[in-house]
């Protein structure tokens, strides 16, 4: 299994990537030059493009689970890393109620802290009564804590311990975090998941159909930073048919999710920069997945979401 260096080192990458894209205008984040000390090297276009798709169908899934509970829910990001969410919520002032709860294992959540400790626009951004350790953060709305997703049951009590309350709809978020545990795993979580909240559902990122030249280049690459893909499903199918414990279950390569981006907001992102190559881009994007999987026993609507 990768090691926390490794897993640091994969969180740095995309956080970098974000800011990238942010900074050349494919989506507004104010908040995400706190935890990146500069502004990175420009990446490529088509890594600027795969990150915007990237936050475009999460963002939407957000926005209309949100919308379907009317504020009345809780988020939890799993492996969370240096995700803003929860800052650009609260400046468009559509927080979940109940909050947002992010756990990540020690190092990454011992570098959250200190940003969001030395940086007023990060902390001034918190309600309530405020604590602020190395491995954690409480406050009214946002919970932040160290915790290994391999221990399901350690989850499920600093959950609790935090204010979880399982009884109301609550989205989970899983950015390309279950491509790296073991399959076992994941079926644990997912079934934790499905069996201890009533109203949910599991929104997840990751590569897929790693099985070509590709995913050989994508596996050695992270194979010399001792990152394995030991949760990377052959395909859209195989993987729909892992999330059988789901009362409903979809799916899309990002591939199609831009394909099917509005006229409007396909021109404005393929005006930003010249893309030289579009087969690497779509060859890029025909290797991730976005799915989004529930169980809304209530009928609150969360059969009816999806991306676009």
């Amino acid at each position: 299994m990768s090691g926390p260096s490794s897993v640091i080192t994969t969180n740095d990458d995309a956080s970098n990537a974000k800011r990238s894209a942010t900074h050349r205008g494919y989506w507004y984040d104010n908040y995400i030059q706190y935890f990146v000390k500069s502004l990175p090297e420009r990446k490529t276009p088509e890594i600027h493009r795969g990150y915007y798709i990237r936050y475009k169908c999460i963002r939407t899934l957000v926005d209309k689970f949100i919308a379907k509970c009317d504020r009345k829910c809780q988020i939890v990001s799993i492996g969370a890393g240096f995700d803003t969410l929860y800052w650009n919520l609260h400046e468009t002032d559509n927080l979940p109620k109940y909050g947002i709860y992010e756990f990540d294992l020690k190092e990454v959540v011992e570098k959250k802290s200190f940003f969001v400790s030395t940086r007023h626009p990060l902390q001034k951004c918190l309600r309530g009564n405020v604590e602020i350790t190395k491995e954690r953060i409480e406050s009214e709305s946002y919970h932040l804590f160290t915790g290994d997703i391999c221990c399901i049951s350690d989850i499920d009590k600093r959950l609790v311990s935090a204010g979880i309350k399982k009884d109301i709809p609550t989205l989970f978020l899983a950015e390309c975090v279950l491509v790296y545990i073991p399959l076992d795993v994941t079926n644990t979580l997912l079934q934790y998941i499905s069996d201890e909240y009533r109203t949910v559902m599991l929104v997840d990122y990751d590569p897929i159909s790693l099985n070509d030249r590709f995913g050989d280049v994508m596996k050695n690459h992270l194979r010399g930073r001792n990152c394995s893909l030991l949760g990377a499903q052959p395909d859209l199918n195989s993987k729909k048919s892992f999330y059988d414990m789901f009362s409903c279950v979809n799916g899309k390569l990002l591939i199609d999710a831009y394909h099917e981006l509005p006229g409007n907001e396909k021109t404005r992102v393929e005006k930003i920069e010249f893309l030289d190559e579009v087969n690497l881009l779509y060859d890029l994007l025909r290797h991730y997945s976005i799915m989004w999987s529930s169980n809304d026993p209530d009928n609150i609507g969360l059969k009816s979401v999806s991306i676009f």
